[in-house]
């Protein structure tokens, strides 16, 4: 029945929204709450999350509808792009550290601003 519902009603609220050519539906800047993703879920919008800052340029992390997708993450890094967990406490919290080319390669010409905000292991990198 799904696949009726999918022709017949999911088909008209999609273009009512002028989402019927979208093939995918990704969201970044902010989590979504779970009731949301659900509810647009239930009318075949799955909505696939990324996660990035101002500092990567865009998207660290993103996920991908298909066989290991899940509700509630960002997915896996992207590929030429590593992510790990610092410091992480007994709770899982910690500093979220990433790498690649889409991050931050320093301030232009201003060194000592540059030195403030890489650790020494970064720091090499860039010079």
């Amino acid at each position: 029945m799904f696949s009726v519902g999918k022709r017949l009603i999911f088909g008209k609220i999609k273009a009512a929204l002028g989402l019927d050519r979208c093939v995918s539906f990704f969201s970044g800047a902010a989590p979504l709450s779970p009731e949301t993703i659900q509810y647009f879920a239930s009318i075949d919008i799955v909505i696939c999350e990324l996660y990035g800052l101002s500092e990567t340029n865009g998207p660290q992390n993103l996920n991908f509808y298909g066989e290991k997708f899940k509700f509630g993450t960002v997915g896996k890094t992207l590929h030429g792009t590593k992510s790990k967990l610092s410091n992480q406490s007994l709770t899982g919290e910690g500093e979220v550290c990433m790498w690649g080319r889409n991050v931050m390669m320093g301030y232009v010409n201003q060194k000592e601003k540059t030195i403030e905000v890489f650790d020494e292991e970064m720091f090499v990198k860039v010079f």
